[in-house]
């Protein structure tokens, strides 16, 4: 497993997950459920792992990154 780190409102948020393909048609695959807590150890709701991982995914989408989420 690969880990990014995604900083937001002065928060870092360790994602788990792989990535798949050849360059430039890499994709990451986040495995939602290893996320579970901020980096400090603050637990995540599961609406808020949610709405924060769909925020990577869009943030990522912008910056010509493609980023998928397994939910299972």
């Amino acid at each position: 497993m690969r880990t990014a780190i995604a900083h937001i409102d002065g928060q870092a948020l360790v994602i788990g997950g792989e990535s798949f393909g050849d360059w430039p048609d890499i994709v990451y695959v986040i495995y939602a459920g290893y996320i579970t807590a901020w980096d400090d150890g603050t637990p995540l709701s599961d609406e808020e792992r949610a709405a924060l991982l769909d925020e990577v995914v869009d943030e990522a989408a912008r910056r010509g990154w493609k980023f998928e989420i397994d939910w299972s």
